[in-house]
């Protein structure tokens, strides 16, 4: 997969404050968009979502990259 399918699932997440809603509309599997952000993180050395049961919020370093992000996706 590539980085720009992961940033797209990135900010859908963080949109969506889960992986379920993403996937769905992705059609792909949660634990397929739960591995694309943990590789991310892996690639960025930082966490970017604080991860309950019940829902996902973004943590400082989220929120910036996920405007990063958009700002890439939207060229």
């Amino acid at each position: 997969m590539d980085r720009l399918r992961r940033m797209e699932m990135l900010v859908r997440a963080a949109d969506a404050g889960s992986f379920a809603r993403p996937a769905q509309l992705l059609r792909i599997d949660p634990s397929t968009v739960s591995h694309a952000i943990s590789v991310l993180e892996t690639e960025l050395r930082t966490p970017l979502f604080y991860r309950t049961t019940r829902q996902l919020s973004l943590t400082e370093e989220g929120r910036s990259i996920v405007a990063r992000a958009r700002d890439v996706l939207s060229r």
